[in-house]
């Protein structure tokens, strides 16, 4: 998934990597390290995000088995917010 949606987002809400790492209860290195697409996230991880970010997430399962793993679903982020879309 291309995170830098949430760098977009984080900053046209005048956020900073620290206080979006505060809002989530990560470290700054954290978001840095998402944003430039060094990191995958836990969809948990990704739902605060999306919450501290007031951004709408909407998760697709890629099989109608039983999903147990990050890589069992698809992830998509939409900007709902900030005219940013």
């Amino acid at each position: 998934m291309d995170y830098g949606i949430f760098r977009e987002a984080r900053k046209s809400k005048g956020l900073t990597l620290q206080a979006l790492a505060d809002k989530i209860g990560k470290h700054n290195p954290y978001i840095a390290d998402m944003e430039a697409g060094k990191r995958d996230l836990r969809i948990s991880n990704i739902e605060k995000i999306c919450e501290a970010l007031d951004l709408e997430i909407i998760i697709r399962k890629k099989t109608m088995k039983t999903l147990e793993t990050y890589n069992d679903y698809e992830v998509k982020a939409e900007i709902i917010t900030a005219g940013l879309m």
